[in-house]
């Protein structure tokens, strides 16, 4: 499976040395290291956060990894209800599941079929910066 991560150079390359950390990210589904998979989404959000310092991490994971998380699985409504309780609740850097990875469509954009991953756990994090998950920076 391969998943993607827009960022900054700096951050592409502690990525890439298997320095994720899922208590420093948050988004629409609250704390957590997001990946989507979508690579020019990946690509469009590092552009308008950093501009020239722009980067994209593509992170390959075995299928079978990512489904030994037991991941939560989220509906299109079940998500746009979820990210409505934490943005009106302000705990877009906070919020968890206390799941290890939360796996949902993205809702903040209308963009047909871009699912994003939302590492939030440990065992997570342990996963994503394993070296069995191939790492590249583009």
């Amino acid at each position: 499976m391969e998943l993607y991560h827009g960022t900054n150079n700096h951050f592409a390359t502690e990525i890439r040395d298997g320095k994720i950390d899922v208590k420093i990210g948050g988004g629409e589904l609250g704390r957590g290291f997001y990946i989507g998979d979508l690579p020019h989404q990946a690509f469009n959000w590092a552009w308008h956060q950093y501009k020239k310092d722009k980067a994209v991490v593509k992170l390959e994971f075995d299928d079978d990894e990512i489904l030994n998380q037991n991941p939560l699985c989220l509906n299109y409504r079940e998500t746009c209800t979820q990210r409505n309780i934490i943005r009106d609740n302000n705990q877009t850097r906070n919020f968890l599941f206390n799941e290890n990875i939360v796996w949902a469509p993205v809702v903040g954009k209308n963009i047909p079929n871009f699912n994003q991953l939302k590492f939030e756990s440990q065992n997570a994090e342990n996963l994503a910066n394993d070296a069995s998950v191939q790492k590249s920076i583009y």
